[in-house]
């Protein structure tokens, strides 16, 4: 099948054309190969991990008069670790500035709060977003020291707009900033690069020729597609000069009008590309439009989070987003081994997605996931605690959760943090990296490392109040 975000999958919109086995062996494949992946396919009686390059179908076959190549590295080391160490990037420092590395500080130790979509579309009024911040209200404490005055981030989906792609905030909003920022608060908006043909801006668009067109029309027809609750949109054109300053001088605006605000890039992937798609620059690759969009915004506005990426690393403070999981328990078990799949892929600064999953779960598995985020890089809320009227949640589990991250877990991820910058080296870390011929080691996926100073072994079963725990030296029981 086609390696691309064309498939819906757990660990979302993110992958990368980098696979490491525990025998020290890796291999690197070129971001512009058209990469079509199989592993013991019954189909095709090929046993074993098979790379192919082809251009046969969607969404590679527009390219089909072309001839495909397989560009790739493959390397061995002494053992799986030292493999891994030598192809760490070292340049991901540069072109950061100091500002960048503040507002990754802030993202690391501050939680991220998301006000709940809209079930029937619409848009947000101010009612409701004060209403949310009147509920997390009695969860909002300040920090000491430079972000004495900063209580988290507010999070915005798409809906802060009429109509998708107007981006522009809707009259609905008036006062927003100084809601939020009266909060002590940091507002995010969400900007994607799809636009409704309920929009003001599909009309401006067509004038403009800023869309990805039908490909092979004889007129100057855009290929429609959907995102999301807006059944038809077109997609932005991030290979235009046209698009990149249309889209530059709308964002402009909205700095000037809200001041301090932050942006949120839902990129969407390959499955949500126009089937018969022709950018004004050929992609060999769609998922290559995601790096094209992250960067023509980051040129004008600031962003700490997108939901996608498939070849490059996005510029600091920009966390990646794990795609929001079923409020379940095996929902909670995904999301260890897919922090440390990205992790090791090279994407160190990961989202975890919202406590609880997508909807508000029962006390003890909200109780056991904002345990087990505690130690991750970012606390992610749509359901915040003072929803809950259970002591073990308003009192208990907040008193003990709020001194281990502020105590324990932020001076750590503030020091690994520095560590991914200058080394790329991921904040949560495998068992393996400590033992890499343990064999053991290499299979776990319920433990991680925060760094290598601590070891973090949560409860994810429903009812448990022990588990074994697999340290350096021995397998242990604890109670939790």
């Amino acid at each position: 099948f086609p390696y691309t975000t064309l498939f819906r999958s757990e660990w979302g919109n993110v992958i990368r054309k980098f696979f490491i086995n525990s025998r020290g062996l890796s291999i690197s494949i070129e971001k512009e190969t058209p990469l079509s992946i199989s592993f013991n396919d019954p189909t095709s009686n090929l046993t074993g991990f098979c790379l192919k390059g082809n251009y046969d179908s969607f969404p590679y076959y527009y390219h089909r008069d072309s001839l495909p190549q397989l560009n790739y590295t493959v390397c061995t080391d002494g053992n799986l670790v030292e493999l891994y160490d030598g192809q760490l990037s070292r340049s991901f420092w540069n072109g950061h500035a100091d500002a960048d590395l503040q507002e990754l500080s802030r993202l690391l130790k501050m939680p991220l709060w998301q006000v709940p979509g809209l079930a029937a579309g619409g848009t947000y009024d101010l009612d409701h977003i004060a209403n949310y911040i009147n509920t997390i209200r009695p969860n909002l404490t300040s920090v000491k020291g430079d972000d004495a005055v900063s209580r988290g981030y507010l999070l915005l989906d798409h809906h802060w707009q009429d109509n998708m792609g107007d981006i522009k905030l809707s009259d609905k909003l008036s006062g927003l900033s100084s809601l939020v920022s009266g909060s002590g608060l940091t507002l995010v908006l969400t900007l994607n690069p799809f636009v409704s043909t309920d929009s003001p801006s599909f009309r401006d668009g067509l004038d403009q020729h800023i869309f990805v067109m039908e490909r092979n029309s004889s007129r100057h027809v855009p290929a429609l597609t959907w995102f999301k609750d807006s059944p038809a949109a077109a997609l932005l054109d991030v290979t235009s000069n046209n698009t990149v300053a249309w889209i530059s001088k709308k964002l402009a605006a909205i700095t000037i009008q809200l001041k301090k605000v932050v942006f949120f890039l839902d990129t969407g992937n390959t499955f949500h590309t126009p089937h018969y798609f022709k950018f004004k620059e050929d992609l060999s690759n769609p998922d290559l439009y995601k790096e094209h969009f992250i960067s023509v915004c980051m040129q004008t506005v600031r962003v700490i989070g997108v939901s996608g990426a498939s070849t490059a690393r996005p510029k600091a403070p920009a966390f990646v987003h794990l795609t929001p999981v079923n409020s379940s328990w095996q929902g909670l078990r995904t999301i260890i081994p897919n922090m440390l799949n990205l992790g090791v892929i090279g994407y160190p600064f990961i989202s975890p997605g919202p406590i609880g999953g997508l909807l508000p779960p029962p006390v003890e598995l909200y109780i056991r996931w904002w345990q087990l985020n505690t130690f991750l890089p970012q606390l992610h809320f749509t359901t915040p605690p003072s929803v809950y009227s259970d002591e073990n949640i308003t009192s208990t589990a907040a008193r003990s959760l709020k001194y281990i991250k502020e105590k324990v877990v932020n001076p750590e991820l503030i020091n690994f943090g520095r560590e991914a910058m200058e080394r790329s080296k991921p904040v949560i870390r495998p068992l393996w990296m400590l033992d890499p011929t343990d064999p053991v080691a290499q299979r776990i996926d319920d433990e991680f490392l925060l760094g290598d100073k601590i070891l973090v072994a949560p409860v994810l079963t429903e009812g448990a109040r022990t588990r074994d725990v697999r340290s350096e030296e021995h397998t242990s029981e604890l109670q939790s």
